[in-house]
């Protein structure tokens, strides 16, 4: 369908701001920026962008492809605009008038060192949710290289549809033909599974609750003596190793629960400084994908009350186990302390009351 037929793409915002990231359209003096960013991840984007095989390119010349850019969002006839983490350009994204007068396509790519943390993710529903603020659109598409299993995880994590797969539809970045996945989400189904009454106000608890937890045992766990791993509070009772252990299979169960693919797993201690990596990356791991936006496939308020609320309690006991092996952790007033959602790491800010 020629796209002069189709309805404008208007009104769309200025800026996009999302848990983690700012949507908005480039400026042309941004041409040294974006360059960079794409030469920086030529071998990446060549595996799946055609193109991506016409770059390098000069500034000048990316800077014209940006004002063409501008051109287009003011016409209304296009909306491509860049990913920004913070002051940092991660990559790009767009809606696009591509397949009929009540669908939108949404693009995207994310630098090859930003992927795994749900930013796609994220960017694909801020579009999602501005293509249905549009009156005229029913049905949004993202279509994919079925090889392309990260992207094709995307629209399936958002709870798209895999309608079709088109044979021959598109080509390769070396110009063979390829077959292209087409997912859709409707007006109705997006209503559904993320307008629902307290689901942000929800996923924003959690999300807090994770990093009070990180804060927390990032101090429980720093500065533990040597062999503390090994250390019981009674010849019957689990060791302070098998708590932090404990503690990474909690968090990994509710990340799965949290993905819709429940799964447990009884793992045995390691070095202390590996499981206390190992339980910081599952918090990361649940964090990413709750600020990405995509659907809980499991009750919020059960998720708490299960392995979060019970790696809480976990905590504690390896501060009783510290102060029991001569090594006390000073306490704290916790309300007073600088937490930060998103913020799960081992890596914490020094208390500011602690007692």
């Amino acid at each position: 369908m020629m796209t002069e037929s189709l309805p404008l793409l208007r009104p769309v915002p200025d800026r996009i701001e999302t848990t983690r990231l700012v949507l908005r359209p480039w400026n042309p003096g941004e041409a040294p920026v974006l360059k960079a960013l794409i030469d920086a991840n030529l071998e990446h984007l060549r595996a799946w962008m055609p193109w991506a095989m016409e770059e390098p390119s000069s500034v000048e010349a990316i800077a014209q492809r940006l004002e063409l850019f501008a051109a287009n969002v003011r016409d209304g006839v296009d909306y491509a605009v860049g990913v920004f983490l913070g002051d940092e350009a991660i990559g790009g994204a767009g809606l696009h008038r591509r397949d009929g007068p009540d669908t939108l396509e949404i693009g995207y790519w994310i630098a090859s060192s930003h992927i795994g943390r749900g930013y796609a993710s994220e960017a694909a529903l801020a579009l999602t949710s501005l293509a249905f603020a549009l009156p005229h659109v029913e049905h949004v598409q993202i279509r994919c290289d079925p090889h392309n299993a990260a992207s094709a995880a995307v629209p399936r994590k958002l709870g798209y549809t895999h309608a079709a797969t088109l044979e021959g539809d598109a080509k390769t970045p070396t110009g063979a033909p390829r077959a292209s996945m087409v997912w859709e989400i409707s007006r109705a189904s997006f209503r559904r599974a993320f307008e629902a009454a307290g689901v942000s106000t929800s996923r924003t608890l959690l999300r807090h609750i994770l990093a009070t937890l990180a804060y927390s045992a990032a101090k429980s766990c720093r500065g533990a003596p040597e062999d503390f791993t090994h250390f019981p509070a009674a010849a019957d009772s689990r060791s302070a190793g098998e708590i932090l252990s404990h503690l990474g299979d909690l968090l990994e169960w509710v990340d799965s629960q949290v993905r819709g693919a429940e799964r447990w797993s009884n793992s045995k201690p390691g070095a202390w400084d590996e499981d206390v990596a190992r339980f910081h990356r599952a918090l990361q791991r649940l964090d990413d994908y709750l600020a990405s936006g995509a659907p809980l496939h499991y009750d919020a308020t059960r998720l708490f009350q299960g392995g979060i609320a019970d790696a809480l309690t976990h905590v504690g006991q390896i501060n009783m186990l510290r102060r029991l092996a001569g090594s006390p952790v000073r306490g704290e007033n916790y309300a007073k302390a600088e937490i930060v959602m998103g913020r799960v790491d081992k890596q914490q800010t020094p208390p500011v009351a602690e007692f």
